[in-house]
């Protein structure tokens, strides 16, 4: 005997395409931190225009590219790995040295990053600092 269950509640909650316990591809602490303040940060602005908080902007080093505020990083990439799913994004590819590629993501285009395939590993740069003695 089985049974059917089914629930009349039909609204469903909006769930971050950012902020997930799974990804396609691994990813830093630092990235995953960073993932979860962007969203609380998108969730902030009600008006649908997205510019991130100044101190966003330098919490992470936030660059503004041709109008678009940015974030630098790098991918480690596998065989499945296509340059023209970044390019249809319109993310920047720099150095390259072997399997591992630097970027720049624009914010808005973040979601769609994390669904690419052939990408095995993503972490954003942290922002420099000076130590004195």
């Amino acid at each position: 005997m089985s049974a059917c269950v089914t629930s009349n509640n039909k609204s469903k909650k909006e769930v971050s395409p950012l902020v997930s316990t799974e990804y396609l591809f691994d990813l830093s602490l630092h990235t995953k931190l960073f993932l979860q303040e962007l969203d609380k940060e998108i969730a902030s602005k009600k008006d649908g225009n997205f510019i991130p908080s100044e101190e966003f902007i330098e919490k992470y080093n936030i660059q503004k590219i041709e109008g678009d505020y940015s974030i630098s990083g790098f991918i480690k990439v596998d065989g499945n790995f296509r340059e023209a799913d970044l390019v249809s994004l319109n993310i920047k590819m720099g150095s390259k040295a072997g399997e591992i590629m630097t970027i720049i993501i624009p914010l808005e285009k973040m979601a769609k990053f994390l669904e690419l395939k052939g990408i095995k590993y993503f972490e954003i740069n942290k922002k420099a600092s000076i130590k004195t003695k």
